[in-house]
């Protein structure tokens, strides 16, 4: 919505609800959400409200059936709408301004109640073609409104400065001059006038109990988020950070980083959270809950113990340790805290799949196996702390390899023996190239891992699973099932049932797993019984797996 251009406002209100309706009967829509606004109920009307009252008669008037839900005031996170605006002011003036006595009431709704009130209305066909309110069980004033707004971002010493409307409307109209008026001609109207908002018919028919605004404001407050910070913002920093700046339980406090330009790069995107350039000096500064470290493998071990010494919950980038020692030490630790290892593809739908077919027998049990990792990424020497050993603690096996060896670990656990031969073609100790034979005891395997593969753009984790009713072939997208009857299934991603919600940042590289492996860890925080795929015990696993490599098979 446009809330308050007399043209614009006009335009997007009227005309573009217009189009949407003509869109809707092209598309055979079956219902219609109005948002509308509690505006539309006031006596005396500014442009916004006249023209969402001219919306919903378009709606009403449409033939397709509807639902004109209209909210009083939304709150939440976020950069626009009216409550982001007194916020903005209560952080800029010594006042703030509050037109009438204040004693007018408003029933603010949490925007996350509001998104679950609309989901449950979706699907009830008893809502059909009703106009209905909606706003928190109990109404307060705007004074206790601002009070609260104050009260959260510790404005405590900001006052109330009340204006009569009359005067307001003046100023309103002197200011409308400005490209971006911080108060409009709307505002005072809304504020100061009755709507009688009735939310509880709808709440009681829903059974839907919303957030009280203190129990509301406690959540933008961050109690009862998790207080995260954030070390590293390369490439994989970046990632994270925009998907865990989506999570409503989230409070990211702290930017790490030893170069301070990227600290600038990652608050252009809009990301909250101080810069720091180390985690000590976070913690002296910051109310820390839980890190990310996102740097380079050879810093991930030490980072690692800083965090568990101060109680962190830790997110740890693959591969979590750089040698066996660090492995070996690692078995040594003791802690309570979250730990959680980046690898990714454990909760690939594909990937998972695979899983649910070995564990539960679906074809079988396993006979053997042959898999492989392809990229296109070395054809000579290379700079950077990758291709660095003692940097990087080796080469296709250690960067992207733990990918492959968390799913080889995933599917089949960990190997007896380990035997086969490392190439190292570019770089001298570094590998480039690996053949290994696993050995199960009951069945073995054979893996492939080269990242000097011509023509391979994107990473390939291919397996080809013997099972004792067929064969299992997956690169990661499709899943192609070979039954000894002859008869092939396949299936696609498509094809499996997504329970969850995602925001997929990147379709293409696996965007919707990130996301998971986020909310898992920031699950298994809150719930502290969680349990995840990506542990500590897994990870020392898996590796293990990758330094026996090293043992047995370099030349």
């Amino acid at each position: 919505a446009n809330p308050y251009h007399p043209k614009l406002s006009f335009e997007v209100n009227v005309t573009g609800t217009q189009n949407l309706i003509q869109a809707a009967k092209k598309n055979h829509t079956k219902l219609l959400i109005h948002i509308s606004s509690q505006a539309t109920k006031i006596e005396q009307k500014g442009v916004y409200a006249q023209t969402k009252i001219q919306s919903d008669e378009i709606v009403k008037k449409s033939g397709i059936p509807y639902v004109i839900l209209k909210p009083s005031l939304v709150y939440g996170e976020g950069e626009r709408g009216l409550f982001s605006k007194i916020r903005k002011l209560a952080q800029a003036l010594p006042v703030i301004p509050v037109f009438g006595d204040g004693s007018q009431t408003v029933s603010p709704i949490y925007i996350d109640d509001f998104a679950k009130i609309i989901c449950l209305i979706i699907d009830r066909a008893d809502f059909k073609n009703q106009v209905i309110d909606v706003g928190s069980e109990k109404p307060i004033t705007y004074n206790q409104l601002y009070r609260g707004i104050l009260a959260t971002d510790n404005n405590q010493s900001t006052s109330l400065l009340h204006i009569p409307v009359s005067v307001g409307l003046i100023l309103a109209w002197v200011l409308k001059i400005l490209p971006h008026p911080p108060i409009y001609r709307d505002n005072i109207l809304g504020s100061t006038q009755p709507t009688f908002c009735q939310p509880k018919p709808l709440l009681n028919q829903l059974k839907f109990k919303p957030l009280s605004f203190s129990q509301g404001m406690s959540l933008l407050k961050g109690e009862n988020k998790v207080r995260v910070a954030v070390i590293g913002l390369g490439k994989m920093g970046t990632l994270h950070l925009s998907i865990l700046s989506v999570f409503a339980d989230v409070k990211i406090v702290a930017l790490i980083d030893t170069n301070p330009q990227l600290f600038k790069t990652v608050k252009s995107m809009g990301i909250e959270g101080n810069y720091y350039a180390n985690l000590e000096t976070a913690l002296e500064h910051e109310k820390i809950e839980a890190v990310y470290i996102l740097t380079p493998t050879f810093t991930h071990f030490k980072i690692l113990k800083t965090a568990l010494a101060h109680q962190l919950q830790v997110f740890l980038e693959k591969p979590a340790f750089l040698n066996l020692e660090q492995l070996n030490e690692a078995k040594k630790l003791r802690s309570t805290c979250v730990i959680h290892i980046g690898y990714t593809l454990l909760y690939s739908r594909i990937y998972q799949e695979v899983k649910k077919i070995i564990s539960q027998k679906t074809y079988g049990k396993v006979l053997g196996f042959n898999g492989k990792f392809e990229h296109g990424e070395v054809f000579g020497p290379k700079k950077g702390w990758m291709f660095n050993k003692n940097l990087s603690g080796g080469g296709v096996l250690m960067n992207p390899g733990p990918h492959f060896f968390s799913l080889l670990q995933f599917f089949f656990g960990q190997p007896n023996q380990v035997n086969g031969k490392i190439v190292c073609r570019f770089v001298p100790g570094l590998d480039d190239e690996a053949k290994l034979e696993l050995d199960y005891i009951k069945y073995r395997g054979a893996i492939n891992l080269s990242w000097s593969v011509k023509k391979a753009l994107l990473p390939l984790n291919y397996f080809e699973i013997q099972l004792e009713k067929a064969l299992l072939i997956t690169d990661g997208q499709t899943i192609t099932i070979k039954l000894k009857t002859g008869k092939v299934k396949k299936i696609q991603v498509q094809d499996l049932i997504d329970q969850t919600p995602v925001f997929d940042i990147n379709p293409q590289a696996n965007g919707r797993a990130y996301y998971l492996e986020n909310r898992a860890f920031i699950d298994a925080i809150k719930r502290k019984t969680y349990t995840a795929p990506n542990t500590l015990d897994f990870a020392l696993k898996s590796e293990a797996t990758i330094f026996e490599a090293y043992k047995k098979c370099q030349n």
